[in-house]
């Protein structure tokens, strides 16, 4: 007896030997997986692999218990007949075990051979795809070589034309003008003949008056005769005159020449001229026009990442939807004997096809619709010819290639998880998940207060995860785009009111043509309190900041009394609005000058005058500006480190009365000393105009994030509808009315729409900062701040969306009919 309990122990032991080495080598197996990029087929496989081995940890715990069963029954045998009976049903009941665990290990191994087939395909496809990617690139990169060397040879074909056609011109004209010449000439012919005729005519009358001539004129010649002695006595009296006259000549010469000496050697002493070529990036408005048109290019790169997350979301609600919608065609042609990618074809085709056709009207209307909408915005600030559009093909091809990859990857893997199902199973409608007890309930003094409707409502949310998900997700997107818009509003709309308002408290900017000296006319005005409340004398010119690597054009500005720079110009805190002192000691420069720099209060930089003189200085502290950049040097500073003689060329006046500054401007133009009057109203129209430009791009925004809600939501609530038929139609049997099914479907869409609101907020403050960051440039900062109204209207217009959804969904609802309930699940 005792030799059969050893050698069934001795058996046990090595399948449990077996069993660990087979664990060991899964966990190996686990492993590299883990540490490899995965993709949505080893995901899988690791799934198998992961159930595989905790299967044989259960089966080395049984194995592992008659292991231990044994030993004991080997340290104390049986001693009578009972006992030995009892041991040996023990030992039958492990030896069942034990086959059990082999047939189990067996079909362990079965399925662990399998996945490690699959996981070799699935890598030799990777290869595959990615020999064929590299291909694709180089066709690519070929295809866009032959298309530029098309567009050289079309541009050299149409000067051709050109040139040829100017000459057929010149040709032409040449011709008509020689055939007018012809025309003439035989007019002047025939003249000629006529005339002719006439002359032998005339020239026997004139031979008669000639000889009468001939005899007059030894009469005159008698008569000059006279006059001509009396020439030569005339000629006499003028050669006196003339000697006179010379010797004044001569010295006015000589004096002359003496002044042009002088003026020789003054252009001598002239200093060479400063040359200043002016681009056309040096005028204001095509500066400007450059700059909005960089910060719209700038925004354009955001976007389309969202709108490739957009279009993936809708293409995942609308085929999920689909392919739960033709379960049963699915599970028969899969009964049938169809193949997976033959079945799973037909919706790649389906969603490719669409997508094509959306890219296609997709691009008609971004090279169309749009552009046109933004520029017609922008010619309400500028003088701009029509737009010309034009089919950017570098820009489509790739955009539409990627949203045409999104969504055929995404219905590949919505059809694949849906045939992994037993045909059998597809041909059944698919049976209502289970429900689960959820957190709610464990906190008793909420849950039970809740109706149980309420509480239904909680249970649905939380078992229908890949909803909720999908829904948080599409209206947190939908909110967040509508924020970013309305943020954008706000941060442009804050720039005009506080920088030509709160903080330039000056009205008119006033060039010096005179800095030493002011006319009558420019000394009356600036005395005069009736028009002006305060000025300040400012030097004004332009020089570089450096800071290791960085080096940015300024604006320098010196006031001639330090005191004088807050009347006229509100120097405060950004965050805390507190003002900041300038005294003889204050070097200021604007925030956004400074962070572009990275300097901050303390730290040393270089600075570069007109004049190509440098010097350091000790950045004391740093201002609230939104348009320009510049830095405010105290006197004392500037005229140590650069010149002692400062020639103050700007006036900055507050005047008394905003609508009398036409009348003001008119009157400083008529003055001597003045170069120049810039009003700063002209400056603030400019951008209030720019913020009217920018709603329409808002409204584009709000249209499309509204569209993404509505499609999001629609195709949500469908599904859950068509998966909960059986479930509503009871409900209609047990005696409720429409309008209460609706509350109890709607009910968990209004939930998930808040629950996506609430997401959607800060991630449309974390994308309005940061679309912000993008477009601003060195010369201009934009507000950070939201205001509250703009997240009010975000929540509401979101919700208003939902609520649509649901009112179109609510007819939906009314025709479930009640013999649907009856249609249970075999």
């Amino acid at each position: 007896m005792r030799d059969a309990v050893s050698v069934q122990l001795s058996t046990l032991e090595n399948q449990n030997s077996f069993l660990q080495n087979s664990i060991a080598e899964l966990e190996s197996i686990i492993e590299n997986i883990n540490n490899g990029p995965i993709d949505s087929e080893q995901g899988q496989s690791l799934e198998n692999y992961q159930s595989q081995l905790n299967s044989l940890k259960e089966q080395q715990q049984i194995l592992q218990d008659n292991i231990n069963i044994l030993q004991g029954n080997l340290q104390g045998l049986p001693k009578n007949s009972d006992e030995l009976l009892y041991s040996y049903n023990l030992l039958k009941q492990g030896e069942n075990k034990l086959a059990d665990a082999s047939a189990q290990i067996a079909n362990g191994w079965e399925k662990y051979y399998d996945g490690r087939a699959q996981l070799n395909h699935a890598k030799e496809q990777i290869k595959e795809a990615e020999i064929k990617l590299e291909e694709a690139k180089e066709e690519i990169e070929e295809n866009r070589t032959k298309l530029k060397d098309a567009w050289v040879e079309l541009e050299d074909g149409r000067l051709e034309l050109q040139e040829a056609s100017l000459e057929l011109k010149d040709g032409l004209l040449e011709a008509e003008d020689a055939r007018k010449e012809l025309d003439e000439g035989w007019v002047e012919y025939n003249d000629g003949l006529i005339e002719l005729a006439d002359a032998e005519k005339t020239l026997k009358d004139e031979i008669a008056k000639a000889e009468i001539k001939i005899k007059d004129g030894e009469i005159d010649l008698a008569n000059g005769q006279k006059d001509y002695i009396k020439g030569i006595v005339e000629i006499k009296d003028n050669e006196i005159k003339y000697l006179d006259a010379k010797k004044e000549a001569e010295i006015k010469l000589a004096d002359a020449a003496v002044e042009l000496s002088d003026a020789e050697k003054e252009i001598i002493n002239l200093q060479t001229p400063e040359w200043y070529v002016l681009d056309r990036n040096s005028n204001v408005s095509y500066a400007s026009f450059s700059a909005n048109a960089g910060k719209v290019s700038d925004v354009a790169k955001v976007f389309p990442v969202f709108f490739f997350l957009i279009a993936a979301l809708v293409t995942l609600t609308t085929m999920t939807r689909m392919v739960e919608e033709e379960r049963t065609q699915i599970g028969t042609l899969k009964a049938l004997g169809y193949r997976k990618s033959t079945i799973i074809s037909k919706y790649i085709i389906y969603s490719g096809l669409a997508s094509t056709l959306g890219c296609v009207a997709g691009i008609l209307i971004g090279f169309r619709l749009l552009p046109s909408v933004i520029w017609n915005a922008y010619r309400s600030m500028y003088h701009l010819p029509s737009l010309t559009n034009q089919m950017l093909w570098r820009y489509a091809l790739p955009e539409a290639f990627i949203i045409i990859l999104l969504t055929v990857a995404v219905t590949y893997n919505v059809c694949s998880s849906s045939l992994k199902e037993k045909p059998a199973t597809l041909m059944l409608a698919k049976a209502p998940k289970a429900g689960k007890r959820i957190l709610l309930e464990r906190i008793d003094f909420i849950w039970s207060r809740m109706k149980f409707s309420y509480k239904s409502t909680a249970r649905n949310i939380m078992r229908y995860k890949k909803h909720l998900i999908m829904t948080v997700v599409g209206i947190g997107g939908c909110t967040a785009l509508m924020l970013t818009g309305f943020g954008l509003l706000d941060s442009i709309g804050s720039i005009a009111n506080t920088q030509f308002i709160e903080l330039l408290k000056y009205d008119l900017n006033v060039g010096l043509e005179d800095v030493e000296k002011y006319d009558a006319i420019l000394n009356e005005f600036l005395n005069d309190k009736n028009k002006v409340e305060d000025y300040a004398k400012i030097y004004t010119e332009n020089g570089y900041v450096s800071n290791k690597n960085e080096k940015i054009s300024t604006t320098i500005k010196v006031a001639e009394h330090s005191n004088d720079l807050t009347k006229v110009i509100n120097l405060r805190d950004r965050s805390s609005k507190n003002e900041i002192e300038f005294n003889d000691s204050s070097i200021i420069m604007t925030e956004k000058l400074a962070e572009i720099m990275g300097l901050k209060v303390g730290d040393i930089f270089t600075l570069e005058n007109s004049d190509n003189k440098t010097a350091e200085f000790i950045l004391t502290n740093t201002t609230e500006n939104y348009v320009g950049c510049y830095i405010y040097i105290n006197k004392n500073d500037y005229t140590e480190f650069y010149k002692n003689d400062i020639e103050y060329n700007t006036l900055l006046v507050n005047t008394t009365e905003e609508k009398s500054q036409e009348e003001y401007i008119s009157e400083l133009l008529t003055s001597d000393s003045v170069m120049n009057v810039e009003p700063v109203t002209q400056i603030k129209k400019s951008f209030d105009s720019l913020l009217s430009n920018i709603e329409y791009i808002v409204v584009v925004i709000i249209l499309a994030s509204g569209t993404l809600a509505v499609i999001v939501l629609y195709n949500l609530t469908n599904i859950n509808i068509n998966e909960r038929r059986k479930e509503l139609s009871t409900l209609k049997v047990l005696g409720y009315h429409n309008e209460e099914v609706a509350s109890y479907v709607f009910r968990e869409t209004t939930i998930l729409s808040m629950i996506g609101t609430i997401v959607g907020l800060p991630l449309g403050a974390w994308l309005h900062t940061f679309v912000i960051q993008t477009v601003e440039a060195v010369n201009l900062m934009m507000g950070r701040s939201i205001s509250f109204k703009s997240y009010v209207y975000s929540v509401i217009i979101t919700l208003i969306f939902a609520m649509l959804v649901n009112l179109i969904m609510y007819r939906k609802l009314r025709k479930i009919e009640m013999v649907e309930s009856m249609k249970a699940i075999d």
